[in-house]
């Protein structure tokens, strides 16, 4: 196989993997030494079966497959994909995320033993971002979190419902929550559920998960990553984003500055993004500025804070 064979194939199934999630989606592909004959991606940890048809659609035609990590029961139905690889003619399987020895599944390293003149396996690139890092994700006993808030200019949480009005702000969060397959939400943000998707990208529907009470946060958050929820989505106000972020709950935030309410309560609650939030250890990745609307994207400086707790 060709480095052009192998970058045709990454290309393609990449492709369509953005179609679903360009930061949450698990990407495979499949070609014979003529043409691609299949390419499929899934939001990670849910129903990988398209894939298993594939191959046993392409069992006699296809000799390479591509996947975009290692893999391991949390994102795969390995004893299946086995069944299915050792039916095929493969010569080639590339895996372009290989995972660290104590990720490794033993029945896929017992596989790659057998098969071992197949398999072509790399590093996980140093430009993926830590949220399509699997090995990363697998680290963490929660899933990897991304919160959206929004605020005013004075430190006034704003109901994320209440954007409508500010070009691009709701319309942005519905385009994120199809990319996901769980969303957690504070009380405070309950109206603006009802304008978001029931279903994702995928097809599937979204767990959607109401927060009434700040204890709460790490049971569900738990609870997500147990069920094979690897990458969560929380729309939160200010103070339970001040309260994820103390407890290390928070991999990402998107917060959206409002500039120009009016008739803000004088009483409101302030948590602001310099005053009770601790943010040392972030930093701006990136901002788009909308009309009245600053989003900031923010992430960890260091994101293996629970690395070793997940592994042990």
């Amino acid at each position: 196989m060709t480095p052009e064979d192998f970058k045709t194939l990454e290309t393609a199934a990449e492709n369509h993997g953005a179609t679903i999630s360009s930061d949450t989606a698990i990407m495979w592909g499949l070609a014979s030494d003529a043409e691609i004959l299949h390419c499929g991606a899934q939001i990670a940890g849910g129903d990988t079966s398209t894939l298993q048809v594939a191959l046993q659609k392409h069992a006699h035609s296809a000799t390479k497959l591509y996947l975009s990590a290692e893999p391991h029961p949390a994102i795969i139905d390995i004893n299946s994909l086995i069944l299915n690889l050792d039916a095929t003619a493969l010569d080639k399987c590339i895996i372009k995320a290989s995972l660290p020895a104590p990720l490794k599944n033993q029945h896929w390293q017992q596989w790659e033993g057998r098969n071992e003149e197949k398999i072509i396996s790399l590093a996980c690139p140093q430009t993926y971002s830590h949220s399509r890092n699997i090995a990363h994700i697998l680290s963490k006993p929660t899933p990897w979190n991304t919160c959206i808030s929004s605020a005013s200019v004075s430190g006034n949480s704003i109901a994320l419902v209440d954007t409508q009005k500010e070009y691009g702000v709701v319309p942005e969060i519905i385009s994120r929550t199809l990319q996901y397959r769980a969303v957690l939400y504070s009380q405070s943000q309950h109206e603006l559920i009802d304008l978001l998707p029931a279903k994702n990208n995928c097809g599937e529907l979204i767990e959607y998960i109401c927060i009434d009470n700040l204890a709460s946060f790490y049971n569900v958050l738990r609870y997500c990553k147990i069920n094979r929820y690897l990458h969560t989505l929380t729309i939160c106000d200010m103070a339970d984003l001040a309260h994820l972020t103390k407890l290390n709950l928070a991999d990402e935030i998107v917060h959206h500055l409002i500039t120009n309410t009016q008739g803000e309560p004088q009483t409101a609650s302030k948590v602001t993004l310099n005053n009770e939030l601790d943010l040392q250890q972030w930093q701006v990745l990136k901002t788009d500025i909308t009309g009245p609307c600053c989003r900031m994207t923010l992430g960890r400086r260091q994101s293996t804070t629970h690395l070793q707790s997940g592994l042990n």
